[in-house]
């Protein structure tokens, strides 16, 4: 006999109970409305056209939606050139995503070993290229600031 594993969960499809997994978080259902039932391809697309708009859902979602859902932060910042798309603008949104990230690192019940390297990675990435993520310097010093305080919140 077999021994059944669970569903890996950067694999499935989140639910709207992996989205809120404690019933009544606001913004979690916000998050759930904006992605849930999207495909990586398809929640990347809507992002792309509305970053600030959708940057927050990453924050409150619950862990195994975020799990799911990381390769749409993962490729937008890898894709993303000031002024070049994807979405075509002069900031990236590169901080308040890694705040995003520290958010759900602080959670007392997240298990996000599945992605760490992949975080670790592109908390490397973004401040190896911070020019390309904002034209102007003063958001490049906080992308810069918010990366690194990732790094030592995450990496020990």
């Amino acid at each position: 006999m077999t021994k059944k594993h669970p569903p890996d969960p950067t694999e499935t499809l989140p639910t709207e109970g992996d989205f809120d997994p404690f019933g009544g978080c606001l913004d979690a259902q916000h998050a759930w409305k904006a992605l849930g039932g999207l495909s990586i391809d398809q929640a990347y697309n809507k992002f792309i056209g509305n970053p600030m708009y959708y940057q927050e859902d990453f924050m409150f979602m619950g862990e195994r939606a975020f799990l799911f859902y990381f390769p749409v932060i993962d490729r937008y910042l890898r894709e993303f050139r000031v002024g070049h798309g994807p979405g075509d603008r002069d900031d990236s949104w590169a901080a308040i995503l890694a705040s995003g990230l520290m958010m759900q690192f602080m959670s007392p019940t997240a298990c996000l070993a599945p992605i760490y390297q992949r975080v670790v990675d592109l908390s490397h990435h973004v401040r190896g290229r911070i020019a390309e993520l904002a034209a102007d310097a003063e958001e490049q010093e906080n992308i810069d600031r918010k990366w690194q305080k990732l790094q030592a919140q995450i990496i020990r």
